[in-house]
């Protein structure tokens, strides 16, 4: 019964994104694991005239049990302005971690946050607005946009800065250390978006 509520609440958001503010067009991706995790599901970019929207339901997150919530997640956006200057553009693949940078006009902004449940599932909403100037998205018709699901150890909520990449990870010699441990953050998986 929570998964069809939790189900019903993305296709109604989905809905309201794809209403509001001129949608262009949407396009759904496979959510995929990295490393040695077993993530799925899928994830909908919603392209808009002043930004873009997203809705995601992935499953493989690591769960709770009965006497805590699940892992808190943060979902970041790694937006490509320039996705024509990515090394395999000329052949139709996506940007890569190699691309990122001035050349593509890379930016990453946080997009969402949840806590996975029992089951290791967690729906993400958001929205990236379109300001060319100083914001992370230039123009959200031609941008290639990668969704990177982030878990953050296990803390309270209280103690967990969700606003920030390293929020709440291990450091060591000022450097954050990602990793598969219960005091690390790493990277769990991703979804790609082209123009």
């Amino acid at each position: 019964m929570k998964s069809l509520s939790k189900t019903l609440l993305g296709l109604a958001l989905s809905i309201i994104l794809s209403l509001g503010a001129g949608l262009a067009y949407a396009d759904g991706a496979e959510v995929r694991g990295s490393n040695n995790t077993n993530l799925g599901g899928m994830s909908n970019l919603y392209r808009h005239a002043d930004g873009i929207g997203m809705t995601a339901d992935v499953t493989g997150l690591r769960g709770g049990n009965e006497l805590k919530k699940g892992h808190p997640y943060t979902v970041w956006a790694v937006i490509f302005n320039r996705p024509s200057e990515c090394a395999g553009n000329m052949n139709g693949d996506p940007c890569t971690p190699d691309d990122f940078g001035p050349l593509t006009d890379t930016r990453v902004t946080q997009i969402s946050l949840n806590y996975s449940d029992d089951d290791g599932y967690a729906y993400f909403s958001g929205f990236v607005p379109e300001m060319p100037e100083s914001g992370a998205l230039v123009d959200a018709e031609t941008a290639e946009v990668h969704f990177v699901y982030r878990r953050h150890p296990d803390k309270k909520p209280q103690y967990v800065s969700l606003n920030m990449f390293g929020g709440h990870c291990k450091v060591k010699h000022g450097e954050i250390v990602d990793g598969p441990k219960k005091n690390q953050c790493e990277d769990e998986g991703f979804s790609i978006h082209q123009p």
